[in-house]
């Protein structure tokens, strides 16, 4: 007795594939997340700043983010380039 593949064995062959896809994607990502983004409370810590400040530079686009599912991470060079963008030096007065 031979077995024939159906198209019902392909469509559940393509869904175990593109499940086992993803999830090295986001292993992957997760990895490389690490080295170059920082999570909100990070962020917060490297700014001097509170989450309810962080989340109004991100309403306003001043800081740029990603957001992978609920997490919402920034990119550590950004955080430096906003930063400098935004230094001022002050001049004391003698």
């Amino acid at each position: 007795m031979s077995r024939y593949i159906t198209l019902q064995d392909l469509e559940v062959s393509q869904r175990s594939l593109l499940a086992n896809i993803k999830k090295l994607l986001l292993e992957s990502a997760g990895q490389q997340l690490t080295l170059e983004y920082v999570r909100a409370n990070e962020a917060c810590r490297m700014l001097r700043i509170s989450e309810n400040t962080l989340r109004s530079l991100r309403r306003r686009n001043a800081i740029p983010f990603v957001k992978a599912g609920n997490a919402v991470y920034y990119r550590v060079t950004d955080l430096h380039r906003f930063l400098e963008s935004n230094n001022t030096s002050t001049l004391k007065n003698r």
